[in-house]
């Protein structure tokens, strides 16, 4: 069955008619589908509209990077490259610089700044018991169980009496084998969570593409993604980004993100992203290219998916 599209924006009722709803795994495979449809007709504007749609879901934002953005990446990715595409040029670059600023403010978020934060090191002798503890200290849990006949929990209480910094620990009585409750220290909690998400930040940048891909993406805002992975400073998306995308005069809107509440709140930083949000909408007296056909089911892109 073809669609057939009547609104301005030549894909706009093809992405957003609520008759059929699809699950992000489907959804997938249906943006990188139309956004190659975009580029193959040299209809950039309407691109650019398609990933402010994709922006447009109000479902949880750590869910929707997991649903959504994750596995969308490298499919985009992999289409840009087999069109000869830059990552970077219009309407793409923009789309990947608020993908980032929006993972580095909110998911990442603020390094916690502490007065006296323990040294997170390994402890132990390498056993296998002694990697679960380490595992654990590396992790975001603040307190894990371990079950060990007493002779392998004598071993690794040996190694916790040296890291009272770290962590205290009791043993669990009931049940068997008996266990070793260990708990870090309120100190290296947060701490601990910080390494967890800076250390999945660095994968999902790695999903884009390199140092230098991620360079030329942000431009100017490059030195603000390492002092934010470093820790020194927290990421903050332009006030121009943080803005709801805005309707033009055809219904249209810009490929900026919906607000998070975290964001009205937090102040913008200095330097603004390379471009102002983009101008999707068609100006009143421009010739209109032909629509073209797009068969395959109509999918919404714009709503809660369940």
């Amino acid at each position: 069955m073809v669609a057939q599209p009547r609104a301005a924006n030549p894909y706009a009722g093809y992405l957003s008619s609520g008759h059929q709803q699809a699950t992000p795994s489907l959804k997938v495979p249906r943006i990188v589908q139309l956004a190659e449809l975009c580029i193959s007709t040299q209809h950039l504007k309407t691109g650019e509209n398609l990933l402010a749609l994709v922006f447009k879901s109000q479902e949880d934002l750590s869910n929707k990077f997991k649903t959504l953005y994750s596995p969308l990446i490298p499919e985009l990715r992999q289409m840009l490259t087999r069109k000869g595409v830059e990552i970077s040029s219009y309407p793409f670059g923009k789309f990947f610089q608020i993908v980032i600023g929006t993972y580095l403010q909110h998911i990442l978020g603020a390094k916690p700044r502490q007065t006296r934060v323990p040294n997170i090191r390994k402890i132990g002798c390498g056993c296998y018991e002694c990697t679960a503890i380490n595992n654990f200290l590396f992790s975001a849990k603040s307190e894990e169980t371990f079950r060990y006949v007493q002779q392998r929990r004598t071993h690794m209480e040996g190694y916790l009496r040296m890291a009272p910094d770290l962590v205290t620990y009791k043993t669990i009585r009931s049940g068997s084998p008996h266990g070793l409750q260990v708990t870090k220290n309120r100190d290296i909690v947060a701490a601990s969570q910080w390494l967890v998400r800076q250390r999945e930040a660095r994968a999902f940048l790695g999903t884009i593409g390199s140092d230098a891909v991620i360079a030329k993406i942000m431009d100017d805002r490059y030195g603000d993604i390492v002092n934010a992975l470093d820790g020194t400073q927290q990421f903050r998306l332009s006030t121009a980004s943080n803005s709801t995308p805005q309707a033009g005069p055809s219904g249209s809107s810009s490929l900026a993100p919906a607000p998070h509440p975290a964001a009205t709140s937090a102040p913008a930083l200095s330097a603004p992203l390379p471009s102002a949000p983009l101008n999707i909408s068609t100006g009143a007296g421009q010739k209109r290219k032909k629509t073209p056909r797009v068969d395959g089911d109509v999918v919404d892109l714009t709503g809660n998916s369940p």
